[in-house]
């Protein structure tokens, strides 16, 4: 049994699809809305006994290592290792030793996000309960964020772990206990008496903690203590609240990246659910690209301190040199004393939610807190000024974008535009050295641009072969007695004229099958490869749907495979003679060019035959 087969064996599609979306019974399958795309209605489906997922709305489907890439916006190979983690098995190639430890980390991580649970709700965690209510942070948030309270106690923590069979080595492993330098053996809790913030990843799994100590106790320690890099938790890959926030990233198309855990509770709580933060880190570039998984639209929401708008510069900066389109939320226009996202939703949820439909691009809000001061400045200043929007224009990936904030940069600063153009060309041209920047490129040829065009007018035809070639599956597979009444000399014939394709691969193991299943699923019990199984077993769920609804008179009451089948076989035979007629008339032109005219009288009789044919 290879991974693929042995991690299908292990995880049920139900349960794995089931801890994104609401999956509600509905006959033999599982419906819910659509995780890909909105939708009001559930046209997403999950049958459980074919282990595949279809929606009907925007056409997505497979199985789960399908899901899994297009959820969490990972290649193959990274499912395959987040399934193999969740079924508990080790990957041919991979450290067995290694992923057992990891494995024991992240347990030990879960069972103290459990006991910081406990301890809130405990007399001890009174204190810390107060604050956050008094923060205006609800009962329904502390539990959707598993927010939890670590004990003003050395040891609180270790001796709840090591009751429950866990070792002292593997706390340390976790980043959760401290061995004291002067008691070589002895330990002591990492965190005590802070409120404490679990820090998952975007498939929630535990990773580690961000621990804020309480108002009005001692903070020598730091407001904030994090867990340090250990097997599991590395700070710049680290999103707070990116488990929670990633399918309303995906639906909106757009990410908020704020400055504080605190921020994305109270952001949840005002119902703008597409916020995270980052974890006591400025942004980093593993970030971005976690985000970039499931929007490229990314607005920075940060505090309205120097530091935070400082944070937020180079953030954005970042962003934009890696593609992203970067946006900016201006927290000072929300009023005084509101410092943070936090302030601003305690006060008054409607007005976050105003300031965040209101994100302005990055560039102009660049625009907005570089030039305010601008007249006031002095020559010295002024070229500063502009020598900043410059480098930060000159970070944007469209020309034409450039094109548009330089024009602006000269008008607002009545400047000469070829001053800015000399200056900033000089400018694109050191960025082009910079090999950490992969934005800076020459557009396309028109030749390139051309020959793209070309290619995505010729899978047009393509296109519409694998949909016929998908509904003579369907028709088949369901209604078998087909397979004696059908043309199938002229059905093998129009396979032949075909491409290679998965969809030509199942019609002829189907051919080679005969009549004698009568069910749909039997036949894929005869499908070895994995590939070809999830297609069919796709192809069988969507059919089912379609031909329940034909059977029961919701769509029309005169529907006929026999027909439904000659249609489609047509409609092939049809596609295949343009295409055998396009390649001749290119060869009628080579014949004429080269004055050929026994190759060319073949040529055009052979046309004309297949012109007759229509």
């Amino acid at each position: 049994m290879n991974d693929v087969e042995e991690i299908k064996s292990r995880l049920n599609i139900v349960d794995v699809i089931g801890g994104y979306v609401k999956l509600i019974p509905a006959g033999s399958n599982y419906k819910a809305l659509c995780p890909f795309h909105h939708e009001k209605t559930p046209s997403f489906t999950v049958n459980e006994e074919r282990q595949v997922f279809h929606c009907f709305g925007c056409g997505k489907g497979g199985d789960i290592f399908t899901f899994i890439q297009e959820i969490e916006g990972v290649n193959f190979r990274e499912a395959l290792k987040i399934l193999a983690d969740r079924a508990g098995i080790t990957l041919k190639g991979y450290d067995k030793k290694k992923t057992q430890e990891k494995s024991q980390v992240r347990e030990i991580i879960g069972e103290a996000v459990a006991i910081f649970c406990k301890n809130l709700k405990s007399p001890a965690g009174e204190k810390a309960r107060q604050y956050l209510k008094e923060r205006g942070v609800t009962e329904a948030m502390l539990k959707k964020f598993s927010l939890g309270f670590a004990l003003d106690d050395w040891r609180g923590l270790f001796n709840s772990l090591n009751r429950l069979g866990f070792k002292a080595e593997g706390m340390k492993k976790a980043g959760l206990i401290i061995e004291r330098e002067r008691d070589p053996g002895g330990f002591y809790d990492r965190f005590r008496n802070r409120i404490m913030f679990p820090i998952f990843n975007s498939y929630g799994e535990p990773l580690g903690f961000s621990g804020r100590v309480l108002p009005g106790e001692d903070s020598k320690m730091g407001k904030y203590i994090n867990t340090p890099q250990t097997e599991v938790y590395d700070k710049s890959q680290a999103i707070y609240g990116i488990n929670l926030a990633k399918n309303a990233i995906k639906q909106k198309d757009r990410c908020i990246l704020l400055e504080g855990n605190l921020d994305v509770v109270m952001s949840h709580l005002a119902g703008i659910e597409n916020a995270v933060a980052t974890c006591g880190t400025a942004v980093t570039e593993g970030q971005i690209k976690i985000i970039q998984r499931y929007s490229n639209n990314i607005a920075f929401a940060f505090d309205v301190d120097e530091a935070g708008i400082k944070a937020s510069k180079k953030g954005v900066d970042l962003a934009l040199s890696l593609g992203a389109n970067a946006e900016a939320i201006n927290l000072r226009t929300a009023g005084k004393g509101n410092k943070d996202v936090a302030d601003v939703v305690q006060k008054d949820p409607k007005k976050w939610r105003a300031l965040a439909r209101q994100a302005k691009p990055a560039m102009e809000y660049y625009f907005e807190i570089v030039l305010k001061d601008y007249q006031k400045s002095d020559a010295n200043q002024k070229k500063k000024l502009l020598e900043e929007l410059l480098d930060k224009i000159a970070l944007l990936p469209s020309k034409i974008d450039q094109a548009y904030y330089l024009e602006k940069l000269a008008d607002d600063s009545n400047t000469r535009p070829e001053a800015l153009y000399d200056v900033f060309n000089e400018k694109l041209e050191a960025l082009a050295n910079q090999s950490g920047n992969r934005f800076y490129q020459e557009e396309s040829s028109d030749e390139e641009k051309d020959s793209e065009a070309g290619e995505s007018e010729g899978n047009i035809e393509s296109t519409k072969i694998v949909k016929l070639l998908n509904r003579v599956i369907a028709l088949i597979v369901f209604y078998p007695q087909l397979l004696k009444k059908m043309n199938k000399e002229k059905l093998q014939e129009a396979l032949v004229g075909l491409k290679d394709s998965v969809s030509k691969e199942i019609i002829e193991i189907i051919l080679n099958c005969g009549t004698r299943f009568s069910s749909p699923n039997r036949y894929l019990g005869l499908i070895k490869d994995e590939r070809l199984k999830t297609r069919t077993a796709q192809l069988i769920t969507i059919a089912e749907n379609r031909f329940n609804a034909y059977n029961e008179g919701q769509s029309r009451n005169d529907f006929s495979p026999k027909d439904d089948f000659d249609f489609c076989l047509k409609q092939l035979t049809e596609i295949l003679r343009r295409e055998k007629m396009d390649k001749l008339m290119i060869q009628i032109k080579e014949a004429e060019k080269a004055k050929d005219k026994a190759t060319l009288a073949k040529l055009i009789k052979a046309y004309n035959l297949l012109l007759r044919k229509k």
